[in-house]
């Protein structure tokens, strides 16, 4: 098993046929426009959504849980733990859909890690310090 992507985005909508729709994706930087003229408090809430993908072989054991961090310059900022419904479809690919989550941000490196687990086995810890540059334009 092993992370396929990692993609950060405003939101995930799920459409019909089992499509999804990606609204707002990032590359590698996340750019937060400030006017001047207001004083900023960091850090600021914004909402972000991750789609993450991953293989899967048929003879691997399937994970039942997560446990997903966003690291804002290399500390936890939030963690969230769940469970994972794998269909049996998904015989060589299943993916992770965290969306909407207000997550306090501010200018930065912005990171994740994820451990997938069957049972409390640890199947999968993979870990990404610096996925988006956080930064502002005035």
């Amino acid at each position: 098993m092993r992370l396929l992507d990692a993609i950060f985005c405003d939101d995930i909508r799920q459409e019909l046929n089992n499509k999804l729709s990606l609204m707002g994706l990032y590359n590698d930087r996340m750019v937060l426009n400030i006017n001047k003229e207001n004083e900023i408090m960091w850090p600021q809430p914004i909402n972000l959504s991750a789609l993450l993908r991953f293989s899967l072989d048929e003879e691997e054991e399937r994970p039942g849980s997560f446990e997903f961090e966003y690291l804002l310059n290399k500390k936890n900022i939030i963690k969230i733990n769940g469970e994972l419904n794998i269909s049996a479809n998904d015989k060589s690919q299943f993916q992770l859909i965290l969306s909407g989550i207000g997550i306090p941000l501010e200018p930065g490196n912005l990171g994740f890690s994820i451990k997938l687990y069957s049972q409390r086995k640890l199947l999968l810890n993979e870990k990404n310090e610096s996925v988006l540059i956080i930064s502002i334009s005035q």
